[in-house]
């Protein structure tokens, strides 16, 4: 498996956990609109890894291939958060 297919495997498992994360917590609008914002820590911990800084590459070919919507707004902000993340890095972050 080439380097770019396992980066964009590892990508997609994140989102798929997102996404089964977000199901448990269906009842909490804030989290189902912007995640990055929810209170669930088990939502906030995978959008941490989802945005780690070694995640860019893979977070950009993502949202190139996201169509729209939703999904593809999340894409963005996490391809945002995850830049920022690389120009400042933290050393708490945890690994991706």
């Amino acid at each position: 498996m080439s380097t770019d297919t396992k980066r964009i495997h590892r990508v997609l498992l994140l989102w798929l956990e997102l996404s089964q994360a977000l199901g448990r917590v269906n009842s909490n609008a804030a989290c189902a609109q912007a995640p990055w914002n929810c209170d669930d820590l088990r939502v906030r911990e995978i959008w941490q890894r989802l945005t780690h800084p070694e995640n860019l590459l893979a977070l950009e070919q993502w949202l190139c291939q996201v169509a729209d919507g939703e999904w593809a707004d999340w894409a963005r902000k996490a391809l945002g958060t995850c830049r920022e993340r690389v120009r400042h890095p933290d050393e708490s972050s945890p690994p991706a």
